[in-house]
């Protein structure tokens, strides 16, 4: 170490009892306390006159120092390494690993501390005043006077912290009964407070809402009930009214398909008319044809049968010409006659549609205004029972 001059390295195994390290002054025997110091606390143990350079050897860039200990029947291994920079004249710790039972641990500094700390019970403050007197500290221990010597032996056994300790509990239970007085005090308030809510018969109050809860969840449940029926309902008028839309384009279709019979109704008229008008002149022309051929028949000596068979036969399509109209017509009339039946079964479940919505906007509102109440009820519960 620096501060010796003549240890640049050492590998060095104490025994099992007492061992006694003897020499001149400045061979080294500080530095191996130190450095076995340094190995278990690191940069910790260093003051305002031992800095982190002074543990390396002057001239070098590095110092390693490994420190191994057993410790409750597990054997321990810290590896210390520091690195001096010339520019800077400062040293820092390059390395710091904890090793137990030969498996790293800890691998960082702050953290192989608090782990030595930890497993001895005692940082490097308590360790040097129970286990660890540094050179000179004796000397001047023994050559103290006794006030001063007092002052030491107080520092080294740490008997100062044993009056603060005292100092704080002596303020602890003065706290203590303060605190007690101001509980006491809060208590009392308490019971008054307790006294005038039971004065109120918050139980009763609390059955009168609990009850109340209970008719209004009852309420509830009904309006939920005639929610879900309405809901229904609605499910239902809808799919009435689908169908009934389709068959509203059924009948759409249907007035298309009527619009056609009407026009073809209106041709076979015009039709039955022209063969009317066209009968009537032909059935004229006839007439004339048949006095014609009945004066030249007589002339020559034949009857009048052919004429009587066609006018027969032109009877006969007249008739069937007017059995078509008729047909069409009645056609026409069943067609007209489902139409009105169609839309005023639509009129009718829009009707119902819209009494079913009224329904429902109603039951929403109901379980709005139950809700609001149970929601308040709930509030004043929750107020009786704080």
């Amino acid at each position: 170490m620096k501060t010796s001059g003549v240890i640049k390295k050492l590998d060095f195994t104490f025994e099992d009892g007492v061992t006694v390290i003897s020499g001149v002054n400045g061979s080294g025997k500080s530095s191996l306390l130190e450095a076995c110091f340094m190995g278990l606390f690191g940069s910790k143990i260093l003051s305002k006159d031992f800095v982190l350079a002074d543990v390396i050897f002057k001239g070098a860039e590095n110092a390693k120092i490994n420190l191994g200990f057993e410790h409750l029947g597990q054997d321990y291994l810290i590896e210390q390494a520091f690195r001096y920079s010339s520019k800077s004249e400062s040293a820092s710790n390059s390395k710091c690993v904890l090793y137990a039972n030969g498996e790293s641990i800890v691998d960082q500094a702050t953290r192989t501390y608090e782990e030595v700390c930890s497993l001895l019970n005692m940082d490097e403050e308590a360790y040097r005043n129970c286990a660890y007197i540094r050179q000179g500290e004796i000397d001047v221990l023994i050559n103290a006077k006794p006030k001063d010597r007092q002052r030491m032996i107080d520092g080294l056994l740490q008997l100062g912290k044993l009056e603060e300790y005292r100092e704080r509990a002596g303020s602890a239970k003065t706290a203590v009964r303060r605190l007690q007085r101001d509980t006491s005090k809060s208590l009392s308030s308490v019971k008054a407070e307790i006294e005038g809510i039971e004065s109120t018969e918050p139980h009763a109050v609390l059955n009168g809402l609990k009850q109340k809860i209970k008719e209004n969840d009852t309420i509830l449940k009904k309006c939920n009930e005639n929610k879900e029926a309405a809901a229904a309902q609605k499910e239902k008028l809808d799919l009435m009214i689908t169908e009934h839309r389709e068959h509203l384009q059924e009948i759409q279709t249907l007035k298309q398909v009527l619009a056609k019979s009407q026009e073809d109704k209106a041709g076979c008229i015009r039709e039955k008319e022209n063969f009317a008008r066209e009968s009537h002149e032909q059935r004229q022309a006839l007439l004339g044809l048949g006095e014609e051929n009945k004066l030249i028949r007589e002339e020559c000596g034949f009857g009048n049968l052919e004429i009587e068979a066609l006018s027969m036969q032109q009877e006969k399509e007249e008739f069937l010409a007017r059995e078509k109209v008729n047909a069409i017509s009645k056609e026409l009339a069943l067609l007209l006659r489902e139409e009105e039946v169609h839309t005023q079964a639509l009129h009718d479940l829009e009707n119902e549609k819209a009494e079913t919505e009224q329904i429902l906007r109603q039951c929403r509102a109901d379980i709005g205004t139950t809700n609001g109440a149970i929601e308040e009820n709930r509030k004043k519960y929750t107020e009786n029972r704080r």
